[in-house]
């Protein structure tokens, strides 16, 4: 007996150590799983913050690109401005001058009209024109031609402006005008919208001379109406004549079939053959 528990003791013993070894050798598995776990991991997200940087760093590129694109845009237009606003200012300058220069002209026309005729070339009798006086001539009609057409050329621009500004006065006017019925039309369409909303909003009300008796009456009167149609039934079935004329033409036209019906012909009739001296013996009994 005592060495059958020994045996049991020692092989229960060897069990133990096995079981022991075998839950070791599993958790340290699952400790080696763990890790591994633990690795996979920190790479993903080290490849996740990467990914972000990569995202982040893109944005920023593509937002300084957007921004310098912006940037030359706005340059370009501001260059385009200038440009535009130098060459208004380059015409606005000679246009002025012209304009002073056309003053002058006109103001002195006539000293320089006479100081050009004085220039014209004279005939003289057995003499002939030399080319400096023929040039001389030439350049005088060249001049009193071109003072011919920068007067005529003011008088025109003139009369345009003096055209346009009345065009434009008259459009103003024309403006203030519509914009001034506009505003009284709107106004009345407000009055009417008013007036109407408080129409709407007042309680019903009798007619103007309309007392609650006849009220009453009115009402009594419509019950009594219904009551004659729902008695009669559907109005819009009865096919009788709607007025007393077509009631009278639709007798006449009763009384003209019953007429010319063939059974309508005049029957003679014999009387009875009456003695009124039967009757003189009459006394009636007081």
């Amino acid at each position: 007996m005592v060495r059958r528990d020994s045996a049991g003791a020692i092989l229960s013993a060897g069990a133990r150590g096995a079981a022991a070894a075998a839950v070791a050798q599993q958790r340290q598995r699952a400790e080696q799983q763990q890790r591994r776990l633990s690795r996979i991991g920190g790479h993903s997200r080290l490849r996740y913050r990467e990914s972000e940087d990569y995202t982040a760093a893109l944005t920023h590129v593509k937002e300084q690109q957007e921004a310098a694109a912006a940037e030359r845009l706005r340059l370009a237009e501001e260059a385009a401005a200038q440009t535009r606003r130098q060459a208004e200012a380059d015409q606005l300058a000679i246009d002025q001058l012209n304009a002073d220069s056309a003053e002058l002209v006109i103001a002195n026309q006539g000293q320089w009209t006479a100081v050009l005729n004085g220039m014209r070339y004279v005939p003289v009798p057995g003499s002939e024109r030399t080319t400096v006086q023929q040039e001389r001539q030439d350049l005088t009609d060249i001049l009193l031609n071109t003072m011919r057409a920068v007067i005529w050329n003011n008088t025109m621009g003139e009369l345009h402006s003096q055209s346009t500004r009345q065009l434009q006065h008259d459009l103003n006017h024309n403006v203030k005008t519509l914009a001034a019925a506009v505003k009284v039309a709107d106004n009345q369409l407000k009055q009417l919208d008013a007036r109407i909303a408080t129409l709407e909003a007042r309680p019903p009300q009798a007619a103007p001379g309309c007392t609650t008796d006849m009220t009453d009456m009115t009402k009594q009167l419509n019950g009594r109406i219904d009551h004659v149609v729902n008695l009669i039934g559907d109005i819009r079935v009865f096919n009788g004549p709607d007025t007393i004329s077509s009631t009278v033409a639709a007798i006449k036209t009763d009384i003209t079939k019953l007429q010319t019906r063939p059974d309508a012909a005049t029957k003679n009739f014999k009387m009875p053959q009456f003695t009124i001296s039967k009757f003189d013996d009459y006394r009636p009994t007081l």
